[in-house]
């Protein structure tokens, strides 16, 4: 009977899953079908929802806390999601430009953190912007530089025998965001292959604004600093291997301490969300350890 459902899947194209870009078609597996077609309607409802829901009601709670009505001020405790501070700043105000190679801390809760922001917050409290790990030695910008280096003889990259190591464990790599299923060399080489493009793409044309579903994600330090999120690192790993020297980084998140003294300062709201803006496009990437860094 298994056999009979592998042999029938075998028989379906696979198709990409919901994050992937449309270069990972070539690869996509016909056993992660059903999972990937799953992760589809899942982000459909979602977008869905949010559209219908989500983004309306975002937008009234965004009036509330321009003009002052009692209750809206709660939001700021609760970390106000993300969705109603694009709304009071501006998407396109979230986003600022900078040179990749500055940008070189990536930032992380401390060990033992108990309780995290919700992730869907954009202003958090805690620790987390002063553990700091170094992005000069991160595991993105080793892949790329190796994929680079082994271009030729992608067998030689530590990536691929890390892929190789998982399926001769039993557990290959599969992700149904991306519709791959990693159970051969051969599916192997040509996943590394993919990101190579990406590379050589990147190298040819720059960096693409309209083929990126988002940009690199980024946080605002107590200081005002820029720091690395997990959004879009291999983006940025390419981008600083390449040597390029503006691309579009987007904040996803800030501190409530900064937070707080750049809204304290102003006089009324028109004011408040103008200094934000403000603040925003002139913080710049953080350089040094933070005091919790390893």
């Amino acid at each position: 009977m298994r056999q009979e459902q592998i042999n029938k899947n075998s028989n379906h194209k696979g198709i990409i899953g919901p994050k992937a870009d449309n270069a990972f078609a070539r690869i996509a597996a016909p056993e992660l079908r059903t999972r990937v077609l799953l992760a589809h309607l899942a982000d459909k409802v979602q977008k869905g929802a949010n559209l219908l829901l989500g983004e309306p009601l975002s937008y009234l709670y965004a009036n509330a806390w321009r003009h002052n009505i009692p209750g809206a001020k709660t939001l700021e405790h609760l970390g106000m999601p993300r969705t109603i501070a694009a709304h009071i700043i501006g998407k396109t105000n979230l986003v600022v430009n900078i040179d990749p190679r500055t940008l070189v801390q990536f930032t992380m809760h401390p060990p033992g953190t108990v309780r995290k922001p919700a992730k869907s917050a954009f202003i958090w409290n805690g620790d987390w912007d002063l553990y700091r790990i170094d992005l000069r030695n991160d595991y993105a910008i080793k892949l790329i530089r190796d994929l680079d280096k082994h271009r030729n003889d992608l067998t030689k990259t530590d990536k691929y025998k890390e892929l190789i190591q998982r399926i001769q464990s039993g557990k290959p790599f599969k992700s149904h965001q991306e519709g791959v299923f990693l159970n051969t060399p051969e599916r192997v080489i040509e996943y590394l292959k993919v990101y190579l493009y990406f590379l050589d793409n990147m190298a040819a044309n720059g960096y693409e604004y309209s083929r990126a579903k988002d940009h690199p994600g980024v946080a605002i330090s107590r200081d005002g600093r820029l720091l690395k999120t997990k959004r879009g690192a291999h983006r940025l790993a390419m981008a600083q291997h390449l040597g390029m020297t503006s691309i579009p980084v987007e904040v996803r998140y800030v501190h409530k301490i900064w937070w707080n003294k750049i809204t304290n300062e102003a006089l009324d709201k028109t004011q408040t969300i103008e200094s934000l803006r403000a603040a925003i496009q002139q913080a710049v990437p953080e350089t040094e350890p933070g005091p919790l860094s390893p």
